[in-house]
């Protein structure tokens, strides 16, 4: 009776352990997805990073190419001025 008993008992902590590492098990995998899901809103915000950076060089590769060309036309005027200016004061002195 004592060796029934004893078995008894073992199989009683046996399922208690069993159930304990169910539980684990359910816990490691409700970590896991969360961590799946933080993974993907990072990748999401490095691919909203991409993209902001792409617009960040195509604005500044436009605005570029506007200061160019508003500093040749800035040249241009001030040399077409110029020519005029000494045009005029040419013909009035001569």
């Amino acid at each position: 009776m004592l060796r029934y008993d004893g078995c008894v008992e073992e199989i009683k902590l046996l399922y208690s352990k069993i159930d304990r590492l169910e539980d684990v098990s359910k816990v490691k995998t409700v970590m896991l997805e969360l961590y799946e899901e933080k993974d993907k809103n990072t990748q999401f915000i490095i691919e909203q990073k991409d993209l902001q950076i792409n617009q960040y060089e195509k604005l500044t590769n436009d605005l570029t190419k506007e200061v160019k060309s508003k500093r040749r036309s800035t040249v241009f005027w001030k040399i077409t001025t110029g020519a005029a200016t000494f045009l005029s004061v040419f013909l009035v002195l001569r």
